[in-house]
């Protein structure tokens, strides 16, 4: 295979096929529906925690936590919190491994400081960045944020500031503005502002790819993100709790968005041409149906708004057309882009998505050795700076960067995401030791409990989580919350009357609560009582339409009634939705055997050991159908 002259790679922060989807067929996303016809889509399973730059760096680096160090916005280093920085990234990012490799490459608005590591040209987020004292006011406080530093004098009349945007303009997003006390809601001046910032992205990625040789160009484009957490609680449909004339004022914006995303991807494929490799990505899906929640998508209830799919849509030379694949996660974009150049990927948790091609690339080049990585040391302007911004945009708390506390908590924060990491790896010895030291240092920390005792009810050990959660709710635990971890621990016991009881007053206390019907199910499917399971399954999917969960829940019960036909319906359905499903793909292979579909079958049982090799008598079931085809 040929060597693909160039690879374009575009990043749609929070983007979700849900609200993509009803855009393309009203023809308002061309460019991204060309992409899907030519090429191969996906919903791309996110990491977790979601936690911004550790999704950036993971996305990066193709890493976990664990192994690229990027897990929280803040670090303490020596007794003071300063922002985490590109020196705290153990991992190289793609573009690294690639322009050591001798490649070109064009990396614009990615979300790290400062830009100094590696070859080629990078331009850091924060140089379209406002801050308090507006007019590019983080630009003039953070001077490191191009590389090559020479280049920002040819990039910086290329910024947009909010005023250049006309009224006519904003209209496409808010059909009427004047509609909107600004001094009482400033949404239309903060729409304005992200739309500035992602327009200045956009003309010095366009600038740069236009008259710039390059083999590789990266951009990272967050205005989808930032506008779905402020606006999407207006998308249609209208819920109860939106008034009639905030619905009226604001439904269009996130669909605009999604437009203006689309027009700006128009100009890159342009730019990149026919024969480029393109990847358009996003990092974490978003809660746009019945799934919203009611907590605000602003500050500390933002991430309860992400989903944990994504989207991915490729097209390129070899690459398969019009078809949907499954099962890629966030982990596998960087060795693809690695594979589409024949390097290999290193010590990469993820891997090339090999279905995405007719022919997989030859990976014949080893990936160089990574640079060193260089010690940061951040003026105090500088700091100052990109703490000033992380609090005004909601996300961290506001912190004193001397303050003995705020040290103790950013380590503690630390910690805890990345006992998330090592559980995700299925460490988790080394997961509960993490959170043991933090509950014993932290001991009014509800969620620090809580999340200790959900990986006890992992292993096992029940007693210990309840006794856990009885601390937890004493310390503040909302009860809701505590109930349904106590309920899932009684039904690991086998007391499922007990935990239909906590489940039940759980579901009255607090009524829209997103998986309690399908925990409910569960509870009923140990029971054999499958008309109750069915009918919670079903609940649940009134309240959450997406809840892959609930549909491997409809799946088993149609198994146990021998509906082998609404079984595999509902099995195919809920991998469609979550394919790292091992249980949901062995459940589906012995339906299709059900239905005389063996090699189906065969090919789901195989996905199901590829996701979970210990199964030993699935192992051997599918080498007695091997043996007897």
């Amino acid at each position: 295979m040929t060597v693909p002259r160039k690879v374009l790679l575009v990043v749609w922060s929070g983007a979700e096929w849900r609200v993509i989807h009803p855009l393309i067929d009203a023809g308002r996303m061309p460019h991204l529906q060309s992409i899907v016809e030519q090429g191969v889509m996906a919903e791309l399973a996110t990491v977790q925690p979601q936690v911004a730059p550790l999704l950036a760096a993971s996305l990066a680096s193709g890493r976990l936590g664990d192994k690229h160090g990027v897990l929280s916005y803040v670090a303490a280093v020596d007794g003071r919190l300063r922002p985490v920085t590109v020196s705290d990234m153990a991992s190289p990012p793609m573009w690294e491994t690639l322009g050591q490799a001798g490649l070109r490459t064009i990396v614009t608005g990615w979300p790290a400081y400062p830009a100094e590591i590696g070859p080629g040209v990078f331009v850091s987020q924060f140089f379209t960045r406002f801050g308090a004292g507006g007019r590019h006011a983080l630009h003039a406080r953070l001077p490191r944020v191009v590389r090559p530093a020479a280049l920002a004098e040819r990039l910086v009349p290329l910024r947009v500031e909010p005023p250049e945007l006309s009224l006519e303009e904003l209209r496409h997003f808010v059909p009427r503005p004047d509609r909107i006390h600004q001094g009482r809601d400033p949404s239309l001046a903060k729409l304005a502002t992200w739309l500035a910032e992602s327009t200045s992205n956009h003309a010095m990625t366009t600038s740069l790819l236009d008259s710039d040789v390059w083999d590789f160009a990266c951009v990272w484009e967050d205005l989808i993100d930032r506008a779905s957490h402020a606006f999407m609680q207006f998308h249609p449909p209208r819920r109860a709790c939106v008034s009639f004339e905030q619905f009226e004022t604001y439904q269009n914006v996130v669909a605009a968005t999604y437009h203006f995303a689309d027009m700006m991807l128009g100009r890159l494929l342009e730019l990149a041409g026919p024969q480029a490799t393109v990847l358009v990505v996003s990092d974490h899906g978003f809660r746009c149906e019945k799934d919203r929640p009611l907590t605000s998508g602003i500050g500390r209830g933002a991430a309860d708004w992400h989903r944990q799919l994504g989207i991915l849509a490729m097209r390129g030379p070899d690459v398969r057309r019009d078809e949907w694949i499954w099962g890629p996660t966030l982990l596998d974009v960087a060795p693809t882009v690695l594979a589409s150049f024949g390097i290999a990927p290193g010590d990469s948790d993820g891997r090339a998505i090999e279905r995405a091609w007719q022919r997989m690339p030859t990976v014949d080049r080893a990936a160089p050795t990574p640079l060193p990585r260089n010690s940061d040391t951040l003026i105090d302007d500088e700091v100052q700076a990109l703490c000033e911004y992380y609090v005004g945009e909601g996300f961290v708390e506001p912190f004193a960067v001397h303050d003995p506390q705020a040290t103790k908590q950013a380590r503690d924060a630390r910690d805890f995401n990345l006992s998330y990491v090592l559980q995700s790896r299925g460490a988790l010895v080394p997961a509960i030791e993490l959170l043991e030291a933090l509950v014993e240092r932290r001991p009014g920390v509800a969620r620090f409990a809580l999340q200790l005792a959900n990986y006890r009810i992992a292993l096992g050990e029940t007693d210990a989580a309840r006794e856990l959660i009885d601390t937890a709710i004493r310390q503040g635990l909302p009860l809701p919350m505590a109930q349904r971890v106590l309920g899932q621990a009684f039904s690991a016991q086998g007391n499922h009357a007990a935990a239909l009881e906590l489940l039940f007053a759980s579901e009255q206390s607090h009524p829209v609560q997103l998986g309690i019907h399908a925990q409910i199910g569960e509870v009923y499917i140990s029971l054999e009582r499958w008309d109750e399971a069915e009918r919670a399954f079903k609940k649940e999917l009134q309240q959450d339409a997406a809840c892959a969960l609930a549909y491997f829940g409809l799946g088993r019960v149609a198994m146990a009634r021998e509906l082998y036909e609404d079984a595999t319906e509902s099995l195919l359905e809920s991998i469609t939705l979550w394919h790292a499903q091992p249980a949901a793909h062995r459940t589906l292979g012995f339906a299709l055997q059900e239905l005389g579909r063996v090699d189906e079958a065969m090919h789901a049982f195989e996905r199901s050991l590829q996701l979970d090799p210990r199964q030993t008598e699935l192992r051997r079931h599918l080498a007695a159908l091997r043996a007897a085809d």
